[in-house]
């Protein structure tokens, strides 16, 4: 499914998302184990010349959020989304609620995949205030106040 992202033909892409987005409904536990690679896709596809992709593709990233099971990052979901969407609006944002909150319970893969593009977009963007959040929020994640799920995921990203 991810090969045909790659295709021109923007039915082989549109329907290549709608896969897996229905893989949210259908088989959530091999979907989360995917994300880190997936997400990352996704968000290069919402760049698609073709608005229908786009649009898919974003709808696509909502269902994925539902598969998302830590508690502190499901909170998140809707800011995370809108910053994965819309990252030269909602960067700053997310960054300040990723900053503000306290993570109790370990992190898994796939609330890792909506996170990780966001610090990587913080710590690409031109102002220094975004660059030094997201470098706060990676330094705190070494200091394990973000605990990873397991340490073979840390990898991943």
């Amino acid at each position: 499914m991810l090969k045909a992202l790659d295709e021109k033909q923007w039915r082989t892409k549109l329907e290549s998302i709608g896969l897996l987005s229905a893989m949210a409904y259908c088989s959530p536990q091999q979907l989360s184990a995917c994300l880190p690679m997936i997400v990352p896709r996704l968000l290069e596809v919402m760049t698609d010349p073709n608005a229908k992709v786009q649009t898919a593709s974003r709808a696509a990233l909502k269902q994925i959020g539902s598969v998302i099971k830590a508690p502190e990052i499901l909170t998140l979901v809707p800011v995370l989304l809108a910053a994965l969407n819309d990252p030269a609006t909602h960067t700053k944002r997310a960054l300040q609620d990723l900053m503000r909150t306290s993570f109790v319970h370990s992190v898994d893969p796939p609330s890792l995949a909506l996170i990780i593009p966001i610090l990587r977009k913080g710590l690409k963007g031109r102002t220094a205030v975004t660059k030094k959040m997201s470098a706060q929020v990676r330094n705190e994640n070494k200091n394990e106040k973000i605990k990873m799920h397991h340490p073979r995921h840390r990898r991943s990203f």
